[in-house]
């Protein structure tokens, strides 16, 4: 069993919950079905409220914006599988969801944004996102979003429960890139080390690297934030409804004026390492090394809580002093080259 996903029996719930919501897999649905189905989606939002479904949308656009969403993008429906850039398909076809508009059904879906809809709604993993202003002033402004999952776990899986009986546990943290979000939610935090998405080289051995400190886990994300969320594709990504809601954004002029920023700290329970002068055979244990743990089995971890800090930091706008200024020295020398085709002349 998973220690990172929810127990058996509520993933089959989920799964058998989905199978009957899930729209038909030929063609596009009637109208009346169309009604029927998103009606359906309606009351399972209800109940995980319609932020979550705005954090999905967002947090798959970002794997998509990633160079390596064909990895990352995992789930993703069957009706996304093609020719061409993968990512590029996903944006598209999420560019105009709505999660207000798209389950009031004030318009029809099309195949693809009704196959999404139906696997979004059918994740095994849905709770309560709290979202808290940390700071605010005329230059930049921080949100955090909390996403809690620790209630809707579900039951450790047996390994997990045995073990931390025998070792105990740790609360620690794991900062990563905003692409590789949506994968770790739905996959869980696997290593890494010996693969050609390894950045970092493995220094302290392979493993899932945490930290029990919360401050040094968000300068790993930040960094990686640094490198890759203002990149083109990366803003296309933020623009979009999601962020608008899950924010209380008053408008889209808001992305408009700000770049946009957001680094990503996953909060976990791991198993310690063994004591000292314990007996184990198993070479996959928890190492530690300071302040950092190394995690080789992926079935030692347990997530609870993602944390996301969205970081505006308002475009510098130009100054009337300066627009003069560039405007005088383009004057000038449209003046220099004017003169100098004029003494040619003569």
């Amino acid at each position: 069993d998973s220690s990172n996903m929810m127990s058996l029996s509520a993933v089959v719930s989920k799964l058998l919950q989905a199978l009957n919501n899930l729209p038909p897999p030929n063609g596009n649905l009637s109208d009346v079905e169309q009604s029927d189905f998103i009606r359906k989606c309606v009351s399972q939002y209800t109940t995980m409220s319609l932020r979550i479904l705005d954090m999905q949308l967002l947090l798959l656009r970002c794997a998509a914006a990633g160079k390596h969403s064909a990895n990352f993008c995992t789930p993703i429906p069957d009706e996304f599988h093609g020719e061409g850039w993968l990512g590029e398909r996903i944006l598209a076809v999420t560019e105009q969801m709505n999660s207000t508009e798209l389950l009031s059904g004030q318009r029809n879906l099309h195949k693809q944004e009704q196959a999404l809809l139906g696997m979004l709604h059918s994740l095994p993993w849905s709770g309560q996102g709290t979202l808290t202003s940390s700071s605010s002033s005329q230059k930049s402004s921080n949100f955090e979003l909390c996403f809690d999952m620790e209630a809707i776990r579900g039951e450790p899986s047996p390994r997990f429960s045995q073990l931390a009986k025998e070792r105990g546990v740790a609360t620690v943290f794991h900062g990563t890139k905003m692409e590789n979000v949506w994968s770790i939610l739905n996959c869980g935090l696997w290593t890494l080390s010996e693969t050609k998405f390894c950045q970092h080289g493995s220094i302290l051995g392979k493993g899932v690297y945490f930290s029990n400190n919360y401050r040094t886990a968000t300068m790993f994300a930040l960094n990686q934030a640094r490198n890759c969320t203002n990149s083109e594709s990366f803003q296309k990504a933020w623009w979009h409804f999601s962020l608008v809601n899950l924010l209380n954004l008053s408008s889209f002029n808001v992305l408009e004026e700000y770049t946009i920023t957001c680094f990503p700290v996953f909060e976990a329970q791991i198993i310690l390492p063994p004591a000292d002068g314990m007996s184990t055979s198993d070479e996959d244990c928890t190492r530690r090394e300071g302040n950092y743990f190394v995690v080789p089995n992926s079935w030692d971890i347990r997530i609870t809580k993602l944390h996301l800090t969205f970081t505006f930091t308002k475009k510098r706008s130009m100054s009337p002093f300066l627009f003069a200024a560039i405007l005088a020295l383009l004057l000038i020398g449209w003046m220099k080259m004017y003169a100098q085709a004029h003494v040619l002349d003569e």
